[in-house]
């Protein structure tokens, strides 16, 4: 009988190519029918023991990379489907981009907008320099900088008023505001003879340019400076320390209000490219709401400015890209669950210093009006 055991074959370190020969020829012996002796079969059930817990720790390990690889596979998966864009497939998603096919302006119509905006950058720059030539100090008129539909892309087909924000580096007077609508009905008048009709509402900061062409919108051009707002909460301060202090404006100068609006409509507008333009389905989800808003009574009472916000809001904290018509259910399941509602969140106008509501001008009822349809959807 062959004899596999050495003086070092009982110890722990195991020479496994000679164990395993030696476990081969011991089946080999029993297969045969031959019978062992005890200390045989001690040695033959050791080695089997050995064996058995090779094969299972072999088996243990194959089973650890399988799992592995195939959560490998669910990460790489997952993780494509995160960056993808969301497939704008299914019925919601059929039914929201057919609607905003429907309510998007044509490329006549957005080429008209873009023509009568470029024809009054135009004329402001060369008004502009006739203005500020002969001055060696500051520039008065600073920027003409495009806010509201303009410049978030939100145009929807029958929208009849764009706005543009003239930004003059002191507190615009009504004789700087007589003279800049003077010298742009001119300059327009170079740049397309009886094009382009001028007037002034000087009780707004306004000045209004209009189209003789059919289906061009109106451009009202609002003034402002950013020191009226720096003036404003100078003089909030002081009447905070002083109930009695009174607010008196400089002579000769455009409504206040008017002109911290034309400000607000400069933040608002960076807000959006910064937080809105490149989220997700937001700006088509945002067209159609906006359609929604002028077509449901319910909604009309909602301002574009709290809008644009809510669904910001709904968007944006979604942990996964949303197709379009998720993202669109998101914004109504957001609405129907209070948040406009009087003891709801509310809505915070993240583009003032103050702790500011932006849906502050809703009514009880209006609010619960518009959760009520919202519910409805």
């Amino acid at each position: 009988m062959r004899d596999f055991r050495g003086e070092d074959s009982m110890t722990s370190e195991w020479d496994e190519q000679q164990a395993y020969e030696e476990l081969l020829y011991w089946d080999e012996l029993i297969q045969q029918g031959h019978r062992l002796l005890p200390e045989d079969f001690d040695r033959y059930e050791e080695l089997r023991y050995w064996y058995d817990c090779l094969c299972y720790e072999e088996e243990l390990r194959q089973y650890h990379e399988y799992i592995a690889a195939v959560q490998n596979l669910e990460d790489e998966r997952q993780l494509e489907e995160i960056m993808a864009p969301p497939k704008q497939t299914g019925p919601q998603n059929r039914l929201v981009m057919t609607k905003h096919s429907e309510v998007y302006p044509s490329a006549e119509e957005l080429e008209a907008v873009q023509t009568i905006i470029s024809d009054v950058e135009h004329a402001f720059k060369t008004l502009s320099e006739q203005i500020d030539g002969g001055r060696d100090e500051e520039r008065v008129l600073r920027a003409l900088m495009r806010v509201g539909l303009v410049a978030k892309g939100l145009l929807l087909k029958g929208d009849s008023e764009l706005e543009l924000v003239l930004l003059c580096s002191s507190w615009p007077t009504i004789t700087l505001f007589n003279e800049v609508t003077e010298q742009l009905a001119k300059q327009l008048e170079v740049i397309s003879a009886g094009t382009y009709t001028v007037r002034s509402r000087p009780e707004e900061a306004a000045i209004v340019v209009a189209s003789s062409k059919e289906s061009v919108p109106t451009l009202v051009i609002n003034l402002t400076s950013p020191l009226v707002r720096a003036e404003q909460q100078t003089d909030t301060a002081e009447a905070e320390g002083n109930e009695t202090q009174t607010v008196n404006d400089p002579p000769d100068v455009l409504d206040r209000q008017k002109c911290l609006t034309a400000l607000a409509s400069l933040r608002h507008a960076k807000w959006f490219q910064a937080k809105v333009s490149n989220l997700s389905s937001a700006v088509i989800v945002i067209r159609v709401m906006r359609d929604l808003c002028k077509r449901v009574p319910d909604w009309s009472p909602l301002s574009e400015w709290s809008l644009e916000l809510l669904v910001e809001k709904a968007i944006s904290t979604s942990e996964r890209p949303m197709a379009v018509g998720e993202s669109f259910r998101r914004v109504l399941e957001c609405v129907a669950s209070g948040i406009l509602l009087e003891d709801g969140p509310g809505i915070r106008d993240p583009c003032e210093k103050e702790d500011v509501d932006a849906t502050a001008n809703l009514t009880e009822q209006q609010r619960e009006d518009i959760t009520k349809s919202a519910q409805v959807w």
